[in-house]
C-alpha cells in the first residue's frame, strides 16, 4: 500500500514537473504576442490621434508640407547616425527624440530657413513653431496618447518614404478591420466619419453615409453607391464637392480590404 502511494506521488511529481516545463516553454511566445497585439494597438490609436491632430501641418502621410512644417515620413528622420537626431545634437534614442518633440513642442523651428513652422498660438497659448501636446505642459493629450503617436510615427521607419502599415490586431470583425483601413489609409484626414459636421475637411461628412448612399444615385444600394466611390471616385460628385480630389489609386486595393472599410461605413449612421 505505501509503495502504491509512493509510486503515485512520484508519478504526480513528474507530471507536474512536465506541466510546470511547458508552461514555460510557451510563456516566452504568449508575451511576445501579448506585446505584438499590445504594439499594434498602440499604433492604430497613434494613427487616429495623427489624423486628427497632426495632418493639418505635416501631411497625411506624414510628407510635410513645404514651406511650413518638415516631413517625418522620410528616411533622414530614421537616420540615428546622419539623419535629423545628430544633427539637433539630441544625445537620446530616436524615440525619445519624436516623444519628446511631441509633447514640448519647438518654441523655434530648427530650420526656420525651410520651415517656419505654424504660426499660431499652441493650446498653452504660447506662440509656438510647434505646439506642444502634453498634458504635462499644457496640452490636451496624455501620456499614453503621446507614445501611440511616437509609435505610429517609429512605424513609418519600416520603409520610409511609404505609406504606414498599421498592424492589424487579431480576431478584428469586418467593421473593426475596415475602421483601422480607414485610418490608416488617410481617409480620415479628408472625411469626418462622425456626424458632427465636416469640421473644416474638403470631402463630404461621412458620419450618416449609410443612410445617405442610397439616396445618392438612383438604382444603387448604399453598399454599391460606396464601392463605385472608392473605387471610381469620379463617377458621382456630392454637389458642392470638387472632383479629382480623393486619389483613384484605392481601386487597386485588395478586395477584402474595400469589403472592410465599406461595412465598416456602412455603421456610420445618425442614432
Amino acid at each position: 500500500m505505501i509503495r502504491t502511494q509512493i509510486t503515485i506521488g512520484l508519478l504526480l511529481t513528474v507530471l507536474s514537473m512536465v506541466l510546470v516545463t511547458l508552461i514555460g516553454l510557451n510563456e516566452n511566445a504568449r508575451l511576445a504576442r501579448t506585446t505584438e497585439e499590445q504594439m499594434a494597438r498602440s499604433i492604430m490609436r497613434g494613427a487616429a490621434l495623427f489624423n486628427t491632430n497632426c495632418v493639418v501641418c505635416h501631411g497625411e502621410q506624414g510628407q510635410g508640407i513645404p514651406g511650413r512644417c518638415p516631413p517625418l515620413n522620410t528616411p533622414e528622420l530614421f537616420d540615428t547616425k546622419n539623419g535629423r537626431v545628430p544633427q539637433t545634437g539630441w544625445s537620446g534614442s530616436l524615440p525619445d527624440y519624436i516623444r519628446s518633440t511631441i509633447a514640448q513642442g519647438r518654441l523655434r523651428s530648427t530650420r526656420p530657413d525651410q520651415y517656419p513652422g505654424n504660426t499660431a498660438t499652441d493650446p498653452a497659448g504660447v506662440a509656438a513653431a510647434m505646439p506642444l501636446w502634453s498634458q504635462q505642459y499644457g496640452g490636451p493629450l496624455r501620456d499614453d496618447q503621446i507614445q501611440d503617436i511616437t509609435n505610429f510615427i517609429l512605424n513609418w521607419g519600416k520603409a520610409p518614404g511609404r505609406m504606414a502599415e498599421v498592424p492589424e490586431p487579431p480576431q478584428q470583425t469586418p467593421e473593426q478591420r475596415g475602421q483601422r483601413l480607414f485610418t490608416s489609409l488617410g481617409c480620415a484626414g479628408c472625411h469626418n466619419p462622425q456626424a458632427s459636421g465636416d469640421g473644416g475637411l474638403p470631402c463630404p461628412n461621412l458620419g450618416n453615409i449609410s443612410n445617405v448612399a442610397a439616396t445618392r444615385v438612383q438604382g444603387k444600394s448604399a453598399q454599391d453607391y460606396i464601392h463605385e466611390s472608392i473605387v471610381n471616385p469620379s463617377a458621382f460628385i456630392v454637389p458642392g464637392y470638387q472632383d479629382n480630389i480623393m486619389p483613384k489609386t484605392f481601386k487597386d486595393l485588395p478586395t477584402d480590404q474595400i469589403d472592410a472599410v465599406i461595412a465598416y461605413l456602412m455603421t456610420r449612421k445618425q442614432q
